[in-house]
Order: C-alpha cells, then sequence, then structure tokens
C-alpha cells in the first residue's frame, strides 16, 4: 500500500479475482478504480510529479531471482 503525495488515495495491488490488478482509492471513496490490470504487479509508486505510476510488473517474492 502506498499512499499519494498529496494523502488523498492510497495506491495498492491485489488478486482479489484471481487476477492482479493495482487500484487506486480515495479516502471518500467506498469502491476502489482500477489502474491497471496484469500479471503480478506489485508495489505501485506515483512518480515526483504525479503524472505517472511506477510498479514492478511479472515479480514474484515468493520465488528467489533467477539469473
Amino acid at each position: 500500500m502506498h499512499w499519494t503525495p498529496d494523502s488523498q488515495a492510497v495506491m495498492f495491488s491485489s488478486n482479489r479475482d484471481g487476477t492482479y490488478k493495482i487500484f487506486r482509492q480515495g479516502i471518500d471513496q467506498v469502491v476502489p478504480e482500477v489502474l491497471v490490470e496484469g500479471h503480478s504487479l506489485f508495489q505501485p509508486r506515483v512518480s515526483p510529479n504525479g503524472m505517472e505510476i511506477f510498479y514492478l510488473a511479472g515479480y514474484n517474492p515468493q520465488t528467489p531471482a533467477q539469473v
């Protein structure tokens, strides 16, 4: 979970329905909005200028890195 720079929303990833998605939920929202959907999406972060979202894709924290 990661707060937006203005502290008005939180971003998080979840696979609550079987597909990973990155959500944004404002402090006044009951239902989060889907921002990105895909395979193994983790750790969403907002860019310093607030215009982009960075996240890890295809990363599995349960599996060690493979070279």
